[in-house]
């Protein structure tokens, strides 16, 4: 008998201690606030956009945000200016962002609604940042600090994660190749025009970015002519495109004449840029 009697209160006990381990992963499974600073990748002197995000859970007014604030850390040696035109890039959100950059090397952010209720989740914002031309090829941290997250209560909201941003600072590896590297005109009576000869420009590179092409020249009795694909500098050709430019041969004296087509880009790498006009 009396060992029955044990049994029982054993048993509830052991069901207590399940009741008490449910209702603690419960609590732990609460949705909490997460925001992310998006990745970006650009070139020495150029910029990068990374995008800032709330994933803001509803459900739980304990833990739905209505305000927040954070600091974002970079460095301004590398990054040496930040656009913060289109931090609030969200038309949908009901409340406001603002963002500003009281000191090198520190971006403030808050967000919050009017009247109280929970910042919606999604993209609300983006920022530029200006790439300095000396910069080393590298990963660069956009860190995330000083967060203060609250309710409509006024209580503080511990975020799930804070996830800090990156920004790649990549080499410029576009190819530029133009051939081919010798157009020969052959006879052609002087004060007339040859019929137009193609040079093709593509972009050899294959790491996803364009080739800017900003100038093409000529010297001799040559010209462009306006029938190729290539269109009106500056272009960009994606990586594996190319175009076509004509060039026409008009001598203006007797006798064989020389002259020189070339190209001038931004490539990394060049195969050939140069094409030896005669005639």
């Amino acid at each position: 008998m009396n060992l029955r009697k044990l049994e029982t209160p054993k048993q509830g006990f052991v069901k207590a201690l399940i009741v008490g381990a449910a209702m603690t992963v419960a609590s732990a499974a609460l949705a909490q606030p997460t925001v992310t600073v998006g990745e970006a990748s650009g070139q020495q002197g150029g910029t990068a956009t990374v995008t800032l995000t709330l994933d803001n859970p509803v459900g739980d007014a304990s833990t739905e945000v209505t305000a927040l604030n954070f600091d974002i850390l970079f460095d301004e040696t590398v990054l040496t200016g930040v656009d913060l035109s289109d931090c609030d890039g969200n038309s949908a959100n009901p409340g406001g962002v603002t963002c500003t950059n009281p000191s090198d090397g520190r971006i403030v952010v808050f967000v919050g609604t009017f009247p109280t209720a929970p910042v919606g989740s999604g993209q609300f914002g983006t920022l530029t940042f200006d790439i300095d031309p000396a910069a080393d090829f590298d990963d660069y941290e956009l860190e995330l600090s000083n967060s203060n997250f609250s309710n409509a209560a006024g209580d503080e909201v511990l975020p799930a994660a804070m996830n800090n941003g990156t920004v790649t600072v990549q080499d410029v590896t576009a190819v530029l190749n133009v051939q081919p590297p010798e157009l020969l005109f052959g006879n052609q009576q002087t004060g007339s025009t040859s019929a137009p000869l193609p040079v093709t420009i593509s972009n050899d590179g294959s790491d996803g970015i364009a080739l800017e092409v900003t100038d093409i020249a000529v010297s001799g009795p040559f010209d462009l002519e306006g029938g190729g694909s290539c269109g009106a500098v500056p272009f960009f050709l994606a990586d594996g495109e190319s175009c076509t430019q004509h060039v026409e041969f008009s001598p203006t004296s007797d006798g064989p004449t020389s002259g020189t087509l070339t190209v001038t880009s931004d490539a990394g790498d060049t195969v050939n840029d140069s094409v030896a006009l005669s005639g």
